[in-house]
């Protein structure tokens, strides 16, 4: 193998601190032990593990099937995006935007972002 490259078992490298790959002490449960044995069947990453079939991981690591289901209900908890609806995305918009007439005719009405305390943002400027 040329230097400077990495196996191809080896894990890719991440920036430290990199939360999505797993490792002890990420969440209660996840032991070293359970790391160690979830790495040999290919499961290194919180996705990898949210997306496999539970059960099959719990016979292949001889791993508790109950232990891996709190785990996976554990790291969505903590991994997953805060769910948001459309009409509060809708009132956000409504509170950040003004209309403001340009007075040309043929553009219309155009929409400017607000900063905060309402003032407007920098214009920006595109070649066309």
């Amino acid at each position: 193998m040329p230097p400077g490259q990495a196996s191809p078992s080896a894990a890719p490298p991440g920036p430290p601190g990199n939360m999505g790959v797993l490792r002890a002490g990420l969440c209660p449960g996840l032991t070293q032990d359970t790391v160690g044995q979830l790495r040999t069947r290919g499961i290194r990453t919180v996705v990898d593990l949210v997306s496999a079939d539970l059960e099959d991981v719990a016979q292949k690591c001889a791993l508790s099937y109950k232990a891996l289901v709190a785990l996976r209900r554990v790291l969505l908890a903590q991994f997953s995006a805060f769910p948001c609806n459309g009409a509060d995305l809708y009132e956000e918009l409504k509170t950040s935007t003004a209309i403001l007439s340009t007075g040309i005719q043929s553009i219309g009405p155009m929409s400017l972002p607000l900063g905060p305390m309402g003032q407007m943002g920098r214009e920006t400027k595109t070649s066309t």
